[in-house]
């Protein structure tokens, strides 16, 4: 799943520059992998990603969560919103989901 906390660090502290996404924050990268999120992408909004952002109900600025299977199992608009609470929601959404599956907890 991305990059280390401590070389997205590195990363910051060599190249003095705004994140260019919520991704990059190793508070974000932090609260997924706690979350048992081993893998994501990023994906941008644009015009060559328009019918895979349809497909996932996905906009600009969207964290989208897919099951193994590539099943949507929930999303979250990170700009409009605290970040502790959009990944409390997003835990609460999974959880919900591994349970209805019988998933193993990570």
């Amino acid at each position: 799943m991305g990059e280390t906390t401590d070389t997205i660090k590195l990363y910051a502290a060599a190249n003095p520059s705004v994140p260019q996404g919520v991704f990059e924050l190793p508070k974000v990268v932090d609260h997924l992998r706690s979350m048992g999120v081993v893998e994501f992408a990023k994906v941008a909004a644009n015009n060559q990603n328009r019918e895979l952002a349809a497909k996932y109900q996905a906009e600009k600025n969207f964290m989208v969560v897919l099951s193994p299977d590539g099943r949507r199992i929930g999303s979250w608009n990170v700009v409009d919103g605290n970040l502790n609470t959009i990944m409390a929601q997003a835990r609460v959404t999974i959880a919900a989901w591994e349970n209805q599956f019988g998933m193993p907890k990570p």
